[in-house]
């Protein structure tokens, strides 16, 4: 089975039989693009006790947060966490699809249904889930928020990854894990250039998919 140890944490984390099975069964009732190895990846992060807050950017159907709260009923009930959860909610183009003469749509783009926030909030209803329809730049040009991790899976080009990498340390307390997936450069995507030009090579991977270095690990988030 794959193994998964966060910087800094206490325990290394396993991807058991039950942990796969979980998995299927939220993507059966979840749209969305996530796997095991995402599953295995948040099972990382909230074995570090030090995560109070996550900021979840890029929502979709909610699957990402169906897992965390999954794991947090299994493993660490009752405790005490905050996950934010920032999206358009539109099938507007997204700036990592892949350029066209024709009008393109959500249909057209994307294997799954539009983006829903109605179904968004039913898949994660928990008291310590917050959804907030937003563009992710003016999210994080104004909130006061301070989070403890910071995940990133909105618009995967070049432009944004390294956008956000610049916006995002303003939101994060010391030592804050920033991550995100779609660790590609393949058509229209840049996140591999995007993150590993930010960090200087220093981030890590997970499953070879998931990226993940802490806050101060950044090279130069405000050039």
């Amino acid at each position: 089975m794959n193994t998964e140890t966060m910087p800094e944490a206490e325990t290394t984390v396993e991807l058991t039989k039950e942990d796969v099975a979980r998995t299927y069964a939220i993507n059966a009732a979840i749209p969305g693009w996530s796997g095991p190895a995402h599953y295995l990846f948040f099972k990382a992060v909230l074995a570090q006790k030090n995560i109070r807050s996550i900021l979840v950017l890029g929502i979709y159907h909610g699957r990402d947060i169906a897992y965390i709260l999954d794991l947090l009923a299994r493993f660490h009930p009752g405790r005490e966490i905050e996950i934010t959860g920032v999206d358009r909610f539109s099938s507007d183009p997204c700036a990592d699809w892949t350029p066209a003469k024709e009008v393109r749509t959500w249909e057209s783009e994307v294997h799954g249904p539009p983006p829903n926030y109605e179904a968004a909030v039913a898949n994660t209803r928990d008291p310590r889930v917050r959804l907030i329809k937003s563009d992710d730049f003016d999210f994080l040009e104004n909130t006061m928020e301070k989070f403890d991790a910071v995940y990133l899976d909105t618009a995967h080009d070049f432009d944004t990854v390294t956008r956000q990498l610049r916006q995002v340390p303003r939101v994060c307390r010391p030592g804050a894990l920033l991550c995100g997936d779609d660790f590609s450069d393949r058509h229209t995507w840049g996140v591999a250039s995007a993150v590993g030009r930010a960090f200087d090579g220093r981030h890590r991977l997970s499953s070879g998919w998931i990226w993940y270095a802490r806050v101060e690990e950044l090279q130069s988030p405000n050039s």
